[in-house]
């Protein structure tokens, strides 16, 4: 049963989380960077902006109802951060929905009901993306937390005390990850390079876990923590609200404003289409605008902006029936891909083509249990062509790359031609399991709302 004074505790740890996510995204997207691609800072901002709207409109609401209000939320986002964090959050809702303890009485309750929650989610994380800890993630951070909240409980200590605690067993956690491999997302394909890097995730949990501690800390002293006051305030969701970091676009590209980059480049893409392509802004997909095409088989995709023409430039006739784009180097969200499905599905069913990265693996898998839902038929072929990472540490496999576009282009002839859903699936894993490419860069990425660009490869 849900408890309505868990509420007011757990609204205010998502009003911390946003707002420190919110000033950290810059300095978290540069950890990114030494490891990944980049793109945490800026997503996890943005997943948290949307939790905390969420939040806010759940103004009566219980711990529960407010957690799964801002797991739905985050879900949404897409990226590797989206399901992760959603699906921890959903985890921690149940927690709280299914307890007897009461977290709005005494400090005793609370702090056990806390660490089932942290435990909870840790544990639904780890089952979710298959990561354990020592992989050089966030769990590296948060079950050292969830032990650090287990041990206070039992102690009866007070929650105040006992997040202190948690905190700083996550910092300890995400300090070790300096010196690991990384063996899940995209930072894996690095393999032993990634050591001598933080990761992002583990220091972004024990940071949030940090300013709640100091938060919980002035609330339990009598006192408001410093900057609380501002958290509560109405300042907005939107990127550069008041505390949060703004960004410029680098030279060099070719930007109006960084945070409106994929909606702006897919309506030039449907502008430049004559009549071609439809877009729907919310949430994101670009569709053919004949789709649904009575009696043939769908084709959908997506995946992280940034690597043009891919994928918006092979929605047509033969091709796909529609493409769902993330933001840049972040996978499109399951709401994204659900909404695609349902609107190019004319009946003969749809034919998801995923490449193999975590993000769009588990985006694309929620869609589909999704649509299922809505009377969706689907079926999933994975491209995983790269033989660059062949042989690597990295433990999710070769990367989907160039040879998706031959998926897609083969796979579409036949939906065109009118082959059943069976048969386009056939053509379309055939050509998965022999295609091969090699992905390579002879410089780094720069995101275009900031960051330092890799290592260049040397002349000669």
């Amino acid at each position: 049963m849900d408890s309505a004074p868990a509420g007011p505790t757990v609204r205010s740890a998502i009003e911390v989380a946003a707002a420190h996510a919110g000033s950290n995204q810059k300095r978290y997207a540069e950890l990114d960077a030494a490891a990944g691609d980049g793109d945490f800072g800026p997503v996890l901002a943005r997943a948290l902006r949307s939790a905390r709207a969420a939040v806010r409109a759940e103004a009566a609401a219980g711990g529960a109802a407010v957690l799964t209000a801002a797991a739905d939320a985050v879900a949404g986002v897409g990226g590797t951060t989206g399901p992760i964090w959603g699906e921890g959050l959903l985890q921690a809702a149940g927690v709280l929905r299914d307890g007897t303890d009461d977290p709005g009485g005494d400090a005793t309750s609370a702090t056990s009901l806390a660490a089932r929650a942290a435990r909870a989610a840790a544990d639904g994380i780890s089952a979710l993306g298959g990561a354990i800890v020592g992989d050089k993630t966030l769990l590296d951070a948060l079950v050292p937390a969830a032990d650090a909240l287990g041990r206070a409980a039992a102690d009866g200590t007070s929650l105040a005390d006992a997040v202190r605690a948690a905190a700083d067993a996550a910092q300890q956690g995400a300090a070790s990850t300096k010196d690991l491999a990384a063996k899940r997302g995209r930072a894996s394909y690095q393999g032993e390079a990634a050591a001598g890097a933080l990761d992002a995730g583990a220091v972004a949990i024990a940071e949030i876990l940090d300013a709640l501690a100091r938060h919980l800390a002035g609330a339990q002293a009598g006192a408001e923590a410093p900057g609380v006051e501002a958290l509560a305030a109405d300042e907005g969701d939107e990127p550069g609200a008041a505390g949060e970091q703004t960004w410029e676009a680098v030279p060099g590209h070719l930007v109006d404003d960084p945070h409106a980059l994929v909606d702006d480049a897919m309506a030039g893409l449907v502008a430049a289409s004559a009549g071609r392509l439809r877009w729907q802004p919310d949430p994101r997909f670009l569709a053919r605008a004949d789709a649904p095409v009575h009696g043939e088989v769908a084709l959908v995709s997506g995946g992280g902006s940034g690597h043009e023409p891919l994928h918006g430039g092979f929605v047509g006739p033969g091709m796909l029936a529609a493409a769902c784009p993330g933001e840049v180097f972040a996978s499109p969200s399951a709401a994204q891909v659900v909404a695609a499905m349902r609107g190019v599905d004319a009946g003969a069913g749809v034919l998801l083509v995923v490449k193999n990265y975590t993000g769009d693996v588990l985006n694309f898998r929620l869609a589909a249990e999704l649509a299922a839902a809505h009377g969706v038929r689907s079926e999933t072929v994975l491209v995983a062509d790269d033989v660059a990472v062949d042989g690597s540490t990295a433990t999710i496999g070769r990367r989907g790359v160039a040879g998706t576009v031959v998926v897609e282009k083969l796979a579409g002839a036949a939906a065109a031609r009118g082959d059943d859903l069976a048969a386009v699936t056939a053509v379309a894993r055939r050509v998965a399991d022999e295609v091969r490419s090699m992905g390579a860069a002879v410089s780094g990425v720069t995101l275009p709302t900031g960051g330092d660009s890799g290592d260049q490869a040397g002349r000669g």
